[in-house]
Parts: C-alpha cells; sequence; structure tokens
C-alpha cells in the first residue's frame, strides 16, 4: 500500500514498495481499570516514507512517494486478545497525491 494515494490509484501485475519507517515510545500504561477485561499496554508514534509503484512491465512504472505519521495504540481485551489500533495522516508528495486521515484495528501476529 503507498500511503497517500488513492485505492486503485496504480494497477498492474506487478509492484516494488519500498517502505521506511521509525517507530518510537511516547507512553507504556501497563495498565487496566479495575477487573475490566480491557488493559492499555503501550502507546507508541511512527514517521513513514514510502516509494513504489505497481506496473505490467517495468517501463510503464511510475514511481510515487508519500509520507506522514501514525500513533499506534496497543491493548488487550477479556485477558489475553492483543488488539494493536492504529491513527495515521499520510500525505502522497506527487501532484495525483492526496492528503488522508486513517484508523486501523487489527490483531497483530
Amino acid at each position: 500500500v503507498l500511503r497517500g494515494y488513492p485505492s486503485g490509484f496504480q494497477v498492474g501485475q506487478h509492484y516494488t514498495l519500498l517502505n521506511t519507517e521509525y517507530r518510537f515510545p511516547i507512553w507504556n500504561f501497563d495498565r487496566g481499570s479495575s477487573t475490566l477485561p480491557f488493559f492499555l499496554n503501550r502507546l507508541t508514534g511512527a514517521v513513514f516514507f514510502d516509494y513504489g509503484a505497481a506496473f505490467d512491465t517495468f517501463e510503464d512504472a511510475k514511481y510515487k512517494s508519500g509520507t506522514g505519521g501514525e500513533l499506534w495504540l496497543d491493548t488487550f481485551l477479556g485477558y489475553g486478545l492483543p488488539l494493536t489500533f492504529r491513527l495515521g495522516y499520510a500525505r502522497g508528495l506527487a501532484s495525483e497525491g492526496t492528503d488522508k486521515v486513517y484508523v486501523v484495528g487489527a490483531i497483530p501476529y
């Protein structure tokens, strides 16, 4: 996924993608509320740079770049199910790029 561009912006049978990301700790909560089955673990931040393209032939590749930042909230639900929530902002740096705010919830692997 090249962040900062609309879904389906580039299509093709092949793609290349470089993601660079720096993550840093903001706050270690390490606590829950009484005996409720919800536990806050930690809040981290990330800044990223993406560079890539989708194409059918290498000659058709039009590489684009995007940058942005994210906040990651790591939690536990039900005394053991890890859940990670991300709030992010991405900006495509080419003329076709857009400003995007997104929220993602996932079970880490």
